[in-house]
């Protein structure tokens, strides 16, 4: 078994597919080390890793298909803790399901090819069976990980003195892999490497055929590409010029909602913030498979901005639907945006109960003041006299709490509205004069100094902040025991 190291090119589907690599072999236990510009893998062979690929990789796709289609027949889905390449056929012969969908789920297993090259004619459906794209797949494999020699692979498939324009070190052959007796020649394609092109494509000059420019190396990487898109199910992408910032960034930013509550993750960005990274968006189209578009290049402390952006969206209670379009909305900038959803949405109601959650409100209401922060620097680039400003403004939550010691949950609930609605439509003269009027009848309430002003004259995100703390303090009180004749 070979040491072998496959460096970094810069391209972004072959340097993903190193680092999905390097992730495959790490979770099978093997012996792998990820270096800035190269991954270095030794102990394992080409029999080794097909049957990763296949027993393991391709039989999740298989079931995670299977699955779908039981859905759509409003069937019980198959346990994945319960099944295995192993087990299936027993599993399948013991299951409940009709004659028709045992047929089913073990035809699709059993006719697993790899994602989104449904119509290779070497690795797809194309190849005629599923036999000959296992034979393929194993001779190719072999090629990868070094086991045939350069006399073979000359005999074979015959080397050209061209150097393949992805990497731009190994060379190209003249013929591909094939299950057929006669030779194939490679043509540059899709079916090699993403974003190629049909088989018959002008990219080669115009139409000049020139034959293949992609090595087998690469192309093996263009299917641990795929494997990654395919499991990973990712919106976006992240490429930086190190393999181990790569694959750090692309599995933490796609676990958002885990992740980024974690202060220690966000914190160890501050050591990468020299560096400069592409953000890119996947798009996956039936005829053209995966696409992938350059949306910005970021620095690390705009990086670091939207990362908390989206964690301060994720502690905020909604749909996951609608905090998937929120995210959307931090990418470009549009934060006003956001915090008038934020507004709209700061009342939780529980359909159920048919009444406010207040525990979810008061979350939300915490998450709204939160952003209003941050619009403003957060704890990043806050100005000290903003600082101060939010310091001093704390007397609106003093006295939103001394009326809330007095009040019941039903009427803090009413109040709630009212106040929310004034917000949303700017009414600072109903917002004044309700908020007097609830602290002057309460005799224990207290009045905050500078009231006036600070509803009258204060810029909209400050009247924001302001209510929201009153709000806030009103709601801190559990004063659920309260008798109905308290309002």
């Amino acid at each position: 078994m070979k040491n072998i190291k496959f460096f970094r090119t810069g391209e972004i589907v072959r340097d993903i597919g190193i680092v999905n690599l390097y992730r495959i072999l790490k979770n099978e236990d093997y012996n792998a080390v990820l270096k800035d510009n190269y991954l270095e893998i030794n102990g394992i062979n080409s029999r080794n890793f097909y049957r990763i690929i296949v027993e393991n990789i391709l039989f999740k796709i298989a079931i995670d298909g299977i699955n779908i289609e039981l859905t759509k027949e409003k069937k019980e889905l198959i346990n994945k803790d319960n099944i295995n390449f192993e087990n299936y056929k027993k599993f399948v012969d013991n299951s409940d399901y009709d004659d028709k969908t045992k047929k089913m789920i073990i035809n699709k297993i059993e006719s697993q090819y790899i994602p989104y090259l449904r119509n290779s004619g070497k690795f797809g459906a194309n190849a005629g069976n599923v036999e000959n794209f296992h034979n393929n797949f194993k001779k190719f494999l072999e090629i990868v990980f070094e086991e045939k020699s350069e006399e073979f692979l000359n005999n074979e498939y015959e080397k050209i003195e061209t150097k393949c324009s992805i990497c731009h070190n190994n060379y190209v052959y003249k013929y591909d892999i094939t299950h057929k007796e006669e030779k194939k020649e490679r043509k540059t394609s899709k079916y090699l490497y993403s974003f190629m092109g049909s088989e018959n494509n002008m990219f080669n000059n115009y139409g000049q055929d020139l034959g293949s420019s992609i090595c087998f190396e690469c192309e093996f990487f263009n299917i641990m590409f795929l494997l990654y898109i395919n499991e990973n199910r990712n919106s976006e992408l992240i490429y930086v010029e190190s393999l181990k910032l790569m694959e750090f960034f692309n599995y933490k930013y796609n676990l958002i909602s885990r992740e980024l509550r974690n202060k220690g993750f966000l914190s160890s960005l501050s050591d990468y913030r020299n560096n400069r990274f592409k953000l890119y968006g996947i798009e996956r189209d039936s005829n053209k498979g995966i696409i992938i578009n350059l949306n910005s290049v970021l620095d690390i402390n705009n990086m670091i901005k939207s990362l908390k952006i989206k964690a301060i969206i994720d502690s905020f209670y909604i749909t996951s639907s609608t905090k998937k379009e929120l995210y959307r909305l931090v990418d470009y900038k549009n934060y006003n945006i956001i915090l008038k959803y934020f507004l709209a949405n700061l009342i939780f109601q529980d359909e159920k109960e048919k009444s406010i959650d207040m525990i979810k409100t008061k979350n939300n209401v915490r998450i709204f003041l939160k952003f209003i922060k941050f619009l403003y620097g957060g704890d990043l680039e806050m100005s000290e006299e903003k600082i101060k400003y939010f310091e001093d403004n704390n007397k609106f939550r003093s006295s939103g709490y001394s009326l809330g010691k007095i009040l019941n949950v039903e009427s803090k609930k009413s109040i709630i509205y009212k106040l929310n609605n004034y917000l949303k439509t700017l009414n600072r003269k109903g917002l004044l004069e309700m908020i007097i009027h609830l602290l002057t009848v309460n005799s224990d309430a207290v009045l905050p100094k500078d009231l006036a002003n600070s509803i009258m004259k204060s810029t909209e995100n400050d009247l924001y902040y302001n209510v929201g703390l009153f709000i806030e303090g009103l709601l801190q009180p559990d004063n659920t025991n309260k008798k109905e004749e308290n309002k």
